[in-house]
């Protein structure tokens, strides 16, 4: 073989190698298109603290804070209908609220005027932030959404909408999807019984998770309005998928079960912190993970 000949075919290899990596404008390239690529700001090997969780919470499903304030943290579990007010700073439950009877609570949200729980079911509960105690100002909207399993409930603080996302429904069984539902959030707490919908091409997370099966099973979601994406995580899965405010892909992080042994609820605060709860599964107790932004 000539040098001409080697010199070109050395061209060529360096040529397809480099099509196959991160491009310098961060874009990475795939075979049928091409996805916008994110830095994952949280190292979720380190957390900036741990607190363990009172056995009240031990079944912790989800978690979210008021969008002005960062020092309590709300959180809810899927076997009572009581909304806990955990202070971070002291470290212990300072208020809980009965907002319905024992059921499948798997989520919940605050625009900082309302609460909103998700059941299980698709059930959503409202009710106002500075409730009272008073259980004759929660309201319920059944049978809104389509039949199925649900976890993820998150708002969108940016155009005042509310997201949730499948677990497990039929219309993901074969296509390949996860889909959601956009609801637009009114002045009084309710919301338009009308939905936008929205899937996700889970094809599209090989590039990050080559094992990934033909579904992923979501058990919570949060907005960081920061970085104006969504962060969706997934206990049995074992990762963290963000994605961009129209659930573009843009990050995958995996983690493994003595990172988190059951994560079910998710939530960002307005200092950009990253929380994670944790059922107590096989470990001594629930708790929850506060990590740092590294931006």
């Amino acid at each position: 073989m000539s040098k001409n000949t080697l010199f070109l075919f050395y061209l060529m290899c360096v040529w397809v190698l480099s099509s196959c990596q991160t491009s310098s404008n961060g874009q990475q390239k795939s075979k049928d298109n091409t996805i916008a690529v994110s830095s994952f700001q949280y190292d979720l090997n380190t957390s900036q603290k741990i607190y363990t969780l009172p056995a009240v919470l031990d079944e912790i499903s989800g978690i979210t804070f008021h969008p002005q304030h960062t020092e309590v943290i709300y959180a809810i579990q899927d076997e009572l209908g009581k909304l806990y007010s955990y202070s971070l700073l002291q470290e212990k439950v300072i208020d809980e609220f009965t907002f319905g009877k024992s059921g499948d609570y798997e989520d919940v949200a605050t625009d900082g005027k309302y609460f909103y729980v998700l059941k299980s079911n698709g059930d959503i509960f409202y009710f106002p932030f500075d409730h009272k105690n008073d259980k004759s100002n929660v309201q319920v909207i059944k049978n809104l959404l389509p039949k199925g399993e649900y976890e993820s409930l998150a708002i969108n603080p940016s155009n005042n909408t509310l997201h949730v996302l499948c677990k497990e429904c039929k219309i993901d069984k074969s296509n390949g999807t996860l889909t959601g539902y956009i609801l637009q959030l009114g002045e009084n707490g309710s919301f338009d019984t009308t939905y936008k919908t929205f899937s996700l091409d889970i094809n599209s997370l090989k590039s990050w998770k080559s094992d990934i099966g033909k579904s992923i099973k979501p058990s919570a979601i949060t907005y960081n309005a920061k970085t104006q994406e969504w962060f969706i995580i997934s206990s049995i899965d074992k990762f963290l998928l963000v994605t961009d405010s129209d659930f573009n892909p843009k990050n995958l992080v995996s983690f493994q079960r003595r990172q988190f042994e059951q994560p079910e609820g998710l939530a960002i605060n307005t200092k950009g912190e990253l929380f994670i709860s944790s059922e107590i599964g096989d470990s001594n107790s629930a708790a929850l993970y506060q990590f740092k932004s590294e931006i």
